[in-house]
């Protein structure tokens, strides 16, 4: 809870907030400071609310990544997908709904027919029971758009990023699987494969959900601003604040780091092979 809380103070609307709070409680005695900061707020909000602003921030994150077909994806030994890309059926929804990331889901769908890896991993994390669970109902979903069950692997404990890694490190070691396909955002992808790196994992990204997309020409919309783009901001701003925390943590390393920004696997990761028959071995589950 509390590293949910803490991003949401120093994000642009809770900053803002904060700093309009300020300008209320200064304005009678205080009022040169009160000033500052009202306008202050007033320019973070309309500085990250800009599409020009927002798209650079995501296309920073983005770039790093860019946009792959599944028939030119590397085998492996399995694919891990990461949450985020559901709407669960809470009330008054009957069912689990895409979200904005459920992009996700269809990339998995694709490397899997595309035969890249004979295993799916679901890094999705648990929930409430089966109904409002990312899990299960990722699962439900991949099985209806037909990967069948016994390819599927859960990791239901996970919470965050950070746990996605160490959960899933733990299940592929206990499968001796080498090499993994990681399936998350465009924008996702650093921070994850840092964590990834952390944990010793052979993984080859597969980046899925590119937000940002080359337009040419001046847009007068581009500068105007709109919550939809200060969402993007924060976004964009939560994964870099989320790298730097694990920096300073020792969570990970430089080396993580830098090698998550080139996509990089570990050093001592073994090649990437060529595509082969795959099958599936038994799995502990």
């Amino acid at each position: 809870m509390v590293s949910d809380l803490l991003p949401r103070l120093v994000l642009p609307l809770g900053l803002a907030l904060q700093l309009l709070v300020l300008c209320m409680v200064l304005w009678s005695r205080h009022r040169r400071f009160a000033k500052t900061a009202g306008v202050t707020a007033f320019v973070i909000l309309w500085v990250f609310s800009l599409p020009r602003v927002s798209h650079a921030l995501i296309a920073s994150l983005e770039q790093r990544y860019p946009s792959v077909g599944a028939a030119d994806a590397p085998c492996a030994d399995a694919i891990v997908l990461l949450g985020g890309g559901l709407q669960l059926p809470y009330p008054p929804r009957t069912d689990v709904q895409l979200g904005p990331g459920a992009d996700r889901l269809l990339a998995t769908v694709r490397l899997w027919k595309a035969g890249k890896a004979p295993v799916v991993l679901l890094s999705t994390g648990g929930g409430i029971d089966s109904v409002l669970s990312e899990t299960d109902q990722s699962a439900r979903l991949l099985n209806e758009w037909g990967i069948p069950e016994d390819v599927l692997v859960y990791e239901r404990t996970s919470t965050n990023t950070d746990e996605n890694a160490q959960e899933t490190a733990l299940i592929l070691q206990q499968n001796e699987i080498n090499t993994v396909l990681l399936v998350t955002s465009a924008s996702h992808m650093t921070r994850a494969m840092a964590l990834f790196r952390a944990e010793g994992i052979a993984a080859l990204p597969f980046p899925a959900d590119h937000w940002v997309v080359d337009r040419s020409g001046f847009d007068l919309r581009e500068w105007i601003p709109d919550a939809i783009n200060l969402s993007g901001s924060s976004r964009a701003l939560r994964e870099y604040l989320g790298m730097a925390h694990y920096l300073i943590t020792g969570r990970i390393s430089l080396d993580d780091l830098s090698g998550a920004l080139a996509g990089e696997m570990a050093a001592h990761d073994p090649p990437t092979r060529q595509c082969e028959k795959l099958t599936v071995a038994p799995l502990k589950r």
